[in-house]
């Protein structure tokens, strides 16, 4: 790879590349499409934004490929690139999804955390009282008021806001 890099970048690994005129604005755009969803939710949050600096390297390494195997000289990242960067962008943004949704499924709820999160999710809300989740944790788990306060407590699944208030950080949509 090493080799081939430095073929299609006469031998300057540290040589850069630019996005054509058109790819940074549609790359721009992609990029603004994840804000929305990303701030429904931290877990998407954290997927999209490793995948906005993917679609970048990915764009690069399909221009490198197109230019080595049409024997063209690398002189920006094409439109073309970006696009097709993005298709694989969406591929591994769904197979992400799917890999969040069978973890969250397959949280233990035997362990502490596993039960705050149960509750945390039967109470869907993101502000919430240390009362309702007391009632919670005694109807789904039958654990009494002293148990819940010390998971309430111990977790890093909520935020406490003040006296008796809390925070949700468990996607509660």
């Amino acid at each position: 790879m090493k080799g081939f890099l430095e073929e299609m970048l006469n031998g300057d690994l540290y040589n850069s590349v630019p996005l054509s005129k058109n790819t940074n604005i549609r790359f721009n755009k992609e990029r603004n499409s994840h804000v929305e969803p990303s701030n429904k939710d931290r877990n998407i949050s954290g997927i999209l934004s490793k995948l906005d600096r993917y679609m970048l390297r990915l764009s690069l390494i399909i221009e490198i490929t197109d230019c080595y195997f049409n024997t063209q000289a690398i002189s920006e990242v094409s439109l073309e690139s970006m696009e097709k960067a993005i298709l694989l962008k969406d591929y591994f943004y769904k197979n992400a999804l799917q890999i969040n949704e069978i973890m969250e499924q397959s949280y233990e709820t035997n362990t502490p955390n596993g039960k705050v999160y149960s509750i945390l999710k039967a109470i869907d809300k993101e502000t919430f009282t240390s009362k309702e989740f007391i009632q919670k944790a005694k109807e789904l788990h039958r654990i009494g008021r002293s148990r819940s306060y010390e998971l309430l407590s111990m977790s890093k699944l909520t935020q406490e806001l003040g006296k008796g208030q809390y925070r949700s950080k468990v996607d509660c949509e």
